[in-house]
């Protein structure tokens, strides 16, 4: 159900394709509140686009409502919305120069050619292409022509501007500077924004807030590090990738605080935090191990647990270690500039630090 405070909200919506089986959204609750960039996350399928082109008009949805700044757009159409959108593929018209795509949507609102030519000026200084109005758009680069994208949707100040996976057909780096670059443009511009995304690292690093789509429901919906350490599911904590889900067996009483031992085969005694979900089930647990929270050794004269080394990447000032405990395989991030240097086949001792881990449903 929306919040008070949002400025875009999707209530209950449910949209299902001509002919499909299921639903590809199903009572599908989101609010996004004014100035704030949202990022919607998830696999291919997972109803992404089709929550986009339900805020854009494109599609109109079996039931719920659409509504921005308090009123109900569902039926609203498209050329209507004032709604922008920055797409994959640019979308830029390669009969017109860079300043005649940037104003073709002033021209369709009829505005003055004089004001025209500011605005432009205006949005080109604002993405850093200032003196490209006479451009071809042959001419330039993939970052240059999403950045004109972002320019003619910015330029007639929409209500909402909306990022269809924008950075995914450009190499590593120009993504990285790009997105820095929309982040900043949409900080200061201050339009509410939503970005689409299956990369995880794109959606933590520009992001407000996070919602994860999976099957056309949200699984979690919140801020990126919250995301990360306090998965609220199993399938969110194996998309964002990067930890280790341990199953674990709660051993003993949860406190009104949800912490409480659990046991671990390889790991032995782990003292844990149970999310709320966690607290009432009574099947199967896994912990969210992340790697910074294991720590291995060549003494292997303790009595801790022990694993063997099957893999190894430097990552600069840190080592990601692959460790097989037994049917347990284990990543764990070790600075090795400041301790022994651990090779393939080593037989290691595997100790977690003292910091609670997050326990959820398996």
């Amino acid at each position: 159900m929306a919040n008070d405070d949002a400025y875009l909200s999707l209530d209950h919506v449910e949209f299902r394709y001509p002919g499909a089986q299921t639903s590809a959204i199903k009572d599908f609750n989101l609010s996004v509140r004014k100035g704030e960039l949202l990022t919607l996350l998830g696999p291919s399928g997972c109803g992404k686009t089709t929550t986009l082109q339900i805020i854009t008009g494109i599609l109109k949805p079996t039931s719920g409502s659409v509504n921005v700044d308090g009123k109900n757009i569902t039926d609203l159409p498209i050329n209507r919305r004032n709604i922008g959108v920055v797409f994959q593929d640019y979308a830029l018209f390669p009969h017109m120069n860079v300043g005649q795509n940037v104003s073709f949507g002033l021209e369709m609102q009829k505005v003055p050619k004089a004001e025209r030519v500011r605005k432009v000026n205006d949005i080109l200084h604002t993405v850093g292409l200032d003196g490209f109005e006479q451009r071809a758009v042959a001419s330039l680069s993939g970052g240059q022509k999403q950045r004109v994208a972002i320019a003619r949707a910015l330029v007639a100040r929409p209500k909402i501007l909306l990022f269809d996976e924008p950075l995914s057909s450009l190499d590593a780096s120009l993504r990285q500077e790009l997105r820095t670059q929309m982040r900043r443009i949409q900080q200061d511009s201050g339009i509410t924004s939503i970005f689409v995304t299956h990369d995880q690292q794109e959606a933590f690093a520009i992001s407000d807030r996070v919602a994860l789509l999976n099957k056309g429901v949200i699984e979690q919906i919140d801020v990126p590090d919250h995301i990360y350490s306090h998965p609220s599911t199993s399938f969110v904590a194996r998309f964002i990738g990067g930890s280790n889900l341990v199953p674990v067996t709660v051993d003993g009483p949860i406190a009104s605080d949800g912490t409480a031992d659990v046991v671990c085969d390889q790991l032995g005694r782990i003292r844990g935090v149970l999310s709320e979900s966690a607290r009432t089930t009574t099947g199967e647990h896994v912990a969210v191990i992340h790697p910074h929270q294991l720590s291995i050794s060549s003494d292997t004269a303790s009595s801790a647990p022990q694993g063997t080394i099957v893999a190894r990447e430097f990552h600069g000032e840190t080592t990601m270690y692959t460790v097989q405990a037994g049917d347990l395989t284990l990543l764990v991030n070790r600075h090795d500039a400041f301790c022994d240097h651990l090779e393939i086949g080593a037989t290691v001792t595997i100790t977690p630090n003292e910091e609670k881990v997050w326990v959820i449903p398996a």
